[in-house]
Parts: C-alpha cells; structure tokens; sequence
C-alpha cells in the first residue's frame, strides 16, 4: 500500500522534471489518501500553475493555506499567482503574511519591493529591496536604479509640497 507521503514526494519529484500532468496526478492521489495533506494542495497548485489551469491553481494554494496558515511556501505561490492575474493587493497581503513568518526570506522582501512599487509606494519598496540585498538576493539593477529615481522624485515632490504648505499656512500674529 503507497502512503499518502509516498505520493506528494512522487508530485514533488515530477514537479522538478517538469512534468506538471504527472504531478498533478500524484498529488490529488496524496489528497486521495489524505485530505488535510497541506503540501500535496501546494504542489497541485504548483501543477495547476505550469499548466495554465490558474483557477484550479488559486483553489489549490488557498486550500493549502487554509489546511496550514504558517504554511510560507503556500502563501508566497499563491501570493505569486495572484500578482500575475493583477490581484495586487491581494497577493501583498498573503506576501506580508508569508514574511511575517520568514521575516529573513530575501525572495519575499523582492517580490513584495516589486508589487509596492507597482503601487506606487516607492520607499517601501526601497526598503524591502534593500532588505532583500542584505539577504543576498540579486535585485535586478534596472529595477533598482528606477526604484531609486522614483523614490527620489517622490521625496523631492513632498518636500517641495511641504515647503508650499509652510508659506500658505502661517500662524496669525
């Protein structure tokens, strides 16, 4: 009799041939065999995602995550998934979540530097690329050196309105 393990290692080892079918196949036997089995959700969403099925894939990671809140690497792909359908906020939330739990994980810190800076929120983004550099991840250079133009330009844009507002707005002698 094959174990439910035996199946999500299976999913997992296809997974890493790149045989997204076969994986599926075996991690919905693991789920078959236990269904409170976190991980073989995780890889079926992972499954789901190289096949272009993305819907089954959203299911898949939020079941995953629903089994296993403290589950990062769950979080972190459904967040990953959601970014690329343009769920923005959506995908920050279960990103910030995933930090909050591997706060030293520098591939978060980029992937959520990226999606504050399609936000606009261009000094958070500064500090989670930096912070993911700290960590050792390679941020793209382009990305940066627009990230720090923006931020830049922001800075320098507040302070300018600071400075308007201190004239308008004078106490009355």
């Amino acid at each position: 009799l094959v174990s439910a393990r035996t199946h999500l290692n299976r999913s997992y080892a296809f997974l890493l041939k790149n045989l997204p079918g076969e994986a599926a196949q075996e991690a919905r036997r693991a789920i078959g065999l236990d269904p409170e089995l976190a991980q073989a959700y995780n890889n079926l969403g992972i499954a789901y995602t190289k096949q272009g099925r993305v819907r089954e894939a959203e299911e898949a990671f939020g079941k995953a995550v629903e089994l296993d809140p403290l589950y990062k690497d769950a979080l972190a792909n459904l967040a990953g998934l959601l970014a690329a359908l343009g769920k923005r906020r959506e995908a920050l939330g279960h990103y910030l979540k995933a930090l909050a739990i591997a706060p030293t994980d520098g591939v978060l810190h980029n992937n959520i530097a990226v999606l504050y800076f399609k936000e606009g929120s261009f000094d958070k983004a500064r500090d989670h690329a930096r912070k993911a550099m700290d960590l050792g991840v390679n941020v793209d250079p382009g990305f940066l050196d627009e990230l720090m133009d923006r931020a830049d330009a922001t800075r320098q844009h507040r302070s300018r309105d600071g400075e308007r507002l201190q004239q308008r707005w004078r106490p009355v002698e």
